[in-house]
C-alpha cells in the first residue's frame, strides 16, 4: 500500500471518487439502486453542488468522456452553454477592454448547461444502457443535504474566508444582496449549513425534469433575475440550449 492520506480502496464492480464523502456517498448509493457509472456521476455532481457549492454548482457547465462497455464505444457530451444571441463582443470590448467581467451581471452571459449535462446522461443511461434509476432518484440526496443541512467542510470555510473580492467590504452590491445572506463567512458558523433555496430549486428539477431549467417555470425565473442583475441572457437563450452528443477526438 502507497504511503498516502486516505486507505487505497479496491473494488470490482464501481468505485467512486470526489471531494466531499457526502457526495461519494451518493454516487455509492446510485450503484447499490442498481445503477452504472453515469447514475453515480450525476448523483455524485448534483451533491457535490450542494456540499461543495465554493468550487462547483448548478450554474455552470460539465463536459463528459464516456466508455459505454457494452457497446465498446467511446462517447462525448459537451454540455458547455452558449453565449446569449444579444452579446456582441466589440460592445464587450468597448465596455471592459480584452478580458470579459468576472463580477456582476456582464460576467453571465452564457447558458449554464450543467442540468442539460445531467439529462442527457440520464437519457442515455436510461435508454442506451438500461439503468433501472428513475431521474428524481438521481438528485435525492442533493435535495435532502440542501434541505437539511450538512456539517460544512473546512475546504469551504476556508475558501469562503479567503475570498475578498466576493465577500470583502468593496465587493459588487449585487454580490451582497444575493450572495452574502446566504455564503457569508459569517453565515457558516453554525454546526449545519443549510440553503432552503437551492433545495426548492433541486427538488422542481428532481420533479418535473432537467428541462424546467431550460423551458420552465425555473427557466423564468432565471431569466428574470439574470435581466436584474444587468445580464444579457433571456429565456428565449435557456429554451435554445441543448447538450451536444460529439465525437471525442481520441
Amino acid at each position: 500500500m502507497s504511503d498516502t492520506r486516505w486507505a487505497e480502496v479496491h473494488a470490482r464492480r464501481g468505485l467512486v471518487a470526489t471531494p466531499h464523502a457526502l457526495a461519494t456517498a451518493a454516487g455509492r448509493r446510485a450503484f447499490e439502486r442498481g445503477g452504472n457509472a453515469l447514475d453515480a456521476t450525476i448523483a455524485a455532481a448534483a451533491t457535490i453542488a450542494v456540499v461543495y457549492p465554493h468550487m462547483n454548482g448548478i450554474g455552470g457547465d460539465n463536459v463528459w468522456l464516456i466508455y459505454d462497455a457494452g457497446r465498446r464505444q467511446l462517447r462525448a457530451l459537451n454540455a458547455i452553454g452558449r453565449a446569449a444571441a444579444a452579446v456582441d463582443l466589440g460592445d464587450y470590448r468597448a465596455r471592459f477592454g480584452a478580458a470579459i467581467p468576472v463580477r456582476g451581471g456582464a460576467a453571465a452571459l452564457t447558458v449554464p448547461g450543467v442540468v442539460s449535462g445531467w439529462g442527457a446522461a440520464h437519457a442515455y443511461s436510461r435508454d442506451a444502457m438500461g439503468s433501472p434509476v428513475a431521474w428524481p432518484a438521481l438528485l435525492d440526496d442533493a435535495v435532502v443535504h440542501a434541505r437539511d443541512g450538512f456539517a460544512m467542510s473546512p475546504g469551504q470555510r476556508r475558501v469562503t474566508a479567503a475570498a475578498h473580492d466576493v465577500f470583502g467590504a468593496g465587493s459588487d452590491a449585487q454580490v451582497q444582496r444575493t450572495l452574502w445572506p446566504i455564503y457569508h463567512p459569517d453565515r457558516l458558523a453554525g454546526p449545519r449549513f443549510v440553503q432552503r433555496e437551492l433545495a426548492a430549486t433541486l427538488d422542481r428539477l428532481a420533479q418535473t425534469g432537467p428541462e424546467e431549467f431550460y423551458q420552465g417555470e425555473l427557466a423564468r425565473r432565471i431569466a428574470d433575475g439574470a435581466a436584474r442583475a444587468g445580464s444579457p441572457l433571456t429565456l428565449d437563450d435557456l429554451a435554445a440550449h441543448r447538450a451536444d452528443w460529439v465525437e471525442p477526438p481520441r
